[in-house]
């Protein structure tokens, strides 16, 4: 070997009596083993910063007891060190990078191929098994239980390593499930996996290098628009709901302890973004990077500007439907580095607390204690009682929003992403009026309302002539009862059987995804009687 290597792990295990103090004595059979592993290997003890000791046993006075174990979060700290004094957020990518190595290199060093390991321990048993089975003496059958549970520990080791894969965080109990979470790793990669597909001539494209040209060109289409003339005027009908106490305690500097509590609310098994560190790493290692992300956070709140490396996002591509055909059929979501998250969460969770007092009590989702299903039963009831046959004729405008994502306050109570419903009269000057609103939104909001993908719901038998007027007024088209708001159908004659079948569909298919132990089971069984609740409200609503 040319190049020095790095062993390093918890090995459970000390070299010699001083490094342990309380307890039981240590006796040389104990630590011979693992002295004779580190001299016959040419290894040494790369010594220590701080406390000798990285174990103890909690207990008070006499019974304490203390040991020099974990080793590598030594090379952590060590290796937890920027080569220069500078940016911030510059340093904290240095440190970043040299921790991947560092733990690169300690991951292929402590565990290496799991599988390949996996296979040489099962092999280690069978030998050892038939030594037993050959001579059943005391000694046969200690070093047999020393292979099983070898094997057992490379066997957990190998679920952990799927179960982080799959990111499941329903999933906390059961029996040992590595190949339904191998399954449904697989499963993911099958359903994310584009062969092919269209481009904006409707060709088949399968050459990787064209489809990438056809998604970069696609979506910067999308995300980048023409300069519209803004009009603030609106905002001043808009009252300030934000009080002086309020703005102070939410700009101010947050604490260390305010960090630390977003760092640990958010889910340790979520998904990385490209600088491939979770948030179990933060978790874990909180007690040697913990200032260092306080620090970022402060510069954040001081208006420092955000580098790229920090902001850079990895897009994934999730499929709408079954079958994908021209990338419009694909949602973008965005995997963004771990330390985005953190100052994202910190302003939510300030915000959080005020949130009830400044949204208004007729919106009745996307707020704690308010439930979004209220909104569809009432939608729901509406479009029923509305008496579209009345005269002048009554209407149902449901709306799509160019970006739905980047819409910010909603149009009214009944307004969510892209599902805005708006009810309203055929009278020209009422619904004259509401344009002008909408187009002032559009003005003072930079979103734009999608006329393609909008329409408006009246009763069938209407004059063509009062069809021509309304689609004149609103550019919009007319559609047909029933349509879909906020996941559920809504319609205005009796109830059909295929007004669901969409909606039966999805529950069915996402049933039948869940497949292999009895926590699955369970979670089938909590999915039915949280659908069952949910109808019967439904259906006592429509009753009442």
């Amino acid at each position: 070997m040319v190049m020095p290597w790095l062993v390093g792990g918890d090995f459970n295990v000390v070299m010699y009596e001083g490094e342990k103090i309380g307890g039981l004595p240590v006796h040389p059979p104990e630590y011979d083993d693992f002295a004779f592993c580190v001299n016959s290997s040419g290894l040494f003890d790369l010594g220590y910063k701080g406390s000798p000791f990285t174990w103890g046993n909690g207990s008070p006075n006499i019974e304490c007891i203390f040991k020099r174990l974990d080793k590598i979060l030594e090379v952590v700290r060590q290796n937890w060190v920027a080569d220069f004094i500078g940016d911030h957020f510059l340093m904290f990518k240095q440190k970043l990078k040299k921790m991947k190595i560092a733990l690169s290199t300690w991951s292929k060093v402590t565990y290496g191929d799991i599988s390949k390991q996996l296979a040489t321990r099962e092999d280690i048993v069978r030998v050892k098994a038939m030594l037993f089975e050959e001579e059943p003496t005391m000694e046969n059958r200690i070093v047999l239980q020393k292979a099983q549970a070898e094997l057992k520990k490379y066997l957990s080791i190998k679920e952990q390593y799927w179960k982080q894969k799959a990111r499941m965080a329903w999933f906390t109990e059961g029996d040992r499930n590595t190949r339904f979470f191998h399954n449904h790793v697989n499963g993911k990669r099958h359903k994310l996996q584009l062969k092919r597909i269209q481009n904006a001539d409707s060709d088949w494209i399968e050459n990787h290098k064209e489809m990438a040209t056809t998604a970069t060109e696609f979506y910067e289409k999308q995300f980048s628009q023409e300069e519209e003339p803004t009009d603030f005027s609106m905002l001043s009908n808009v009252p300030a709901m934000v009080i002086v106490n309020q703005n102070l305690e939410l700009s101010s500097y947050p604490t260390i302890d305010e960090v630390k509590q977003a760092v640990f609310t958010l889910s340790g098994d979520s998904g990385s973004g490209p600088d491939r560190f979770t948030c179990m790493f933060y978790q874990e290692c909180w007690d040697i990077i913990g200032q260092d992300i306080h620090l970022m956070v402060l510069h954040f709140y001081g208006g420092l500007a955000l580098s790229k490396s920090i902001t850079h996002t990895n897009l994934v591509l999730l499929p709408k439907k079954p079958q994908v055909q021209t990338f419009s059929n694909l949602r973008p979501i965005s995997l963004s580095n771990f330390i985005n998250k953190v100052m994202s969460r910190v302003l939510h969770d300030r915000l959080e607390h005020f949130l009830p007092t400044l949204i208004s009590s007729n919106q009745s989702g996307f707020v704690k204690a308010r439930s979004i299903f209220e909104n569809i039963l009432l939608t729901q009831e509406i479009v029923t009682g509305i008496r579209l046959r009345a005269k002048p004729t009554n209407m149902v405008i449901k709306l799509d929003m160019t970006k739905a994502y980047d819409m910010t306050d909603p149009l009214n109570h009944l307004a969510y992403t892209d599902d805005a419903i708006i009810f309203a009269s055929t009278h020209a000057a009422s619904l004259k009026k509401i344009m002008e609103v909408l187009s002032g939104y559009e003005k003072v909001s930079g979103q734009l309302i999608n006329k393609t993908n909008s329409s408006y719901y009246m009763y069938a038998r209407v004059a063509n002539s009062l069809v021509h007027s309304l689609e004149d007024i609103t550019g919009f088209s007319k559609g047909a009862f029933s349509f879909t708001y906020l996941g559920c159908p809504i319609f205005y004659t009796r109830r059909r059987k295929d007004y669901y079948e969409d909606l039966i569909k999805k529950v069915e298919a996402k049933l039948h995804s869940w497949k292999g132990s009895s926590g699955v089971q369970r979670r089938k069984e909590e999915a039915y009687i949280g659908l069952h609740g949910r109808i019967c409200a439904y259906q006592k609503k429509k009753e009442a």
